[in-house]
């Protein structure tokens, strides 16, 4: 995962969360399972009434359900970032929130399309998001 991905997972989120919710503890885990697991357990022992994890991908956030099942909490939500299968599974049982997907193959199959229509002349527009319900 590049830095700036990480940076614009994070700057999204802080956006998003701006004068609705206060981020109480923030911590890097690498990507990895079990760095967001020793990572969470650090934020709970400072943090104990946290409510809610946005972790920048799957990984981390799957590390912090463990960390959270460990100490016996059922009520922190926890959203992760990339729809992979451990996760979308997690949706299922209700142990994770939700899970980003980003649809890489689609996002693609847009941009060639997008090229497409500027080769021929079509202005592009500055922003266009693709999704369930944007286009």
């Amino acid at each position: 995962m590049s830095w700036q991905n990480a940076k614009d997972r994070q700057n999204g989120f802080r956006d998003a969360v701006a004068g609705k919710a206060e981020i109480a503890a923030e911590e890097s885990a690498n990507w990895e399972v079990e760095q967001g697991y020793e990572a969470f357990q650090n934020i709970l022992q400072t943090n104990p009434d946290i409510s809610f994890v946005f972790a920048s991908n799957d990984n981390m956030g799957l590390g912090a359900i463990r960390a959270i099942r460990e100490i016996g909490k059922d009520d922190i939500g926890v959203m992760g970032y990339d729809a992979i299968g451990a996760a979308l599974k997690a949706v299922e049982k209700g142990t994770m929130l939700t899970t980003v997907a980003q649809l890489p193959a689609k996002m693609g199959i847009k941009g060639v399309q997008l090229a497409l229509k500027m080769i021929g002349g079509t202005n592009a527009p500055g922003d266009h998001l693709y999704g369930d319900k944007s286009h």
